[in-house]
């Protein structure tokens, strides 16, 4: 809720952004006191956690996506096994039937 409080909304966001830009354009290069070097450092940890988290959670997909595929690999296999087997039946059915009418 505080985040929502401070940041506000997207537009607000992007009129933040505008206005920081500006503010480090007009300060120049490496003008960040020893406070503001602590809060980028603190962001930056930040960004490398997200980071992290989000590559973990990129192994868990790789490892359901590969689960299900050869989930679905034995399906296929077993859908044309069917598939096969049916249409022996059937031809064994339609000789039957021919020997029959003959």
């Amino acid at each position: 809720m505080l985040a929502d409080l401070v940041f506000g909304d997207d537009y607000q966001r992007a009129t933040m952004a505008l206005r920081f830009q500006a503010f480090l354009d007009e300060l120049g290069p490496n003008p960040l006191s020893d406070a503001q070097s602590r809060v980028t450092q603190l962001v930056d940890a930040k960004k490398d956690q997200l980071v992290r988290h989000a590559i973990s959670d990129l192994g868990q997909w790789q490892t359901q996506l590969r689960a299900l595929a050869n989930h679905l690999e034995d399906l296929e296999r077993r859908a044309d096994d069917a598939a096969r087997a049916d249409l022996a039946d059937a031809k064994d059915r339609r000789r039957q039937e021919d020997e029959k009418e003959d």
